[in-house]
């Protein structure tokens, strides 16, 4: 399961990632991760961090398909069965959702479950 801090590390990932393999991509990226940091250490604690931290990654990576695939990785950390599958690929991430087998049920969807069935 992914909290805050999680997922403002799987942001930061995302923001420091080059988008080439050229010095210039480098420079880029880091500048990118540490105006994420600037902006993150001058709001300070709480959710509204985890609220920018989704800005940024929209305005400096390449808009809504970071934050979506940021977004595919925490939800894939829930399952209980590592799994390996392209985060670009519509179809193998349906057929994940559609499996009950390998994701992790916390104590009340198990509950909620029970009482649905």
């Amino acid at each position: 399961m992914c909290n805050v801090e999680a997922m403002l590390e799987l942001i930061r990932a995302r923001v420091a990632t080059p988008k080439g393999t050229g010095p210039g991509d480098r420079r880029a990226a880091k500048r990118a991760a540490a105006a994420l940091d600037t902006k993150l250490a001058q709001v300070g604690v709480g959710g509204s961090r985890y609220q920018l931290a989704f800005e940024q990654l929209k305005a400096l990576v390449d808009g809504a398909a970071s934050v979506n695939l940021v977004i595919r990785e925490a939800v894939l950390k829930a399952r209980t069965v590592l799994t390996s599958v392209d985060m670009n690929d519509v179809h193998a991430l349906a057929q994940l959702e559609q499996s009950a087998h390998g994701w992790h049920l916390g104590p009340g969807v198990k509950a909620l479950g029970l009482l649905v069935a």
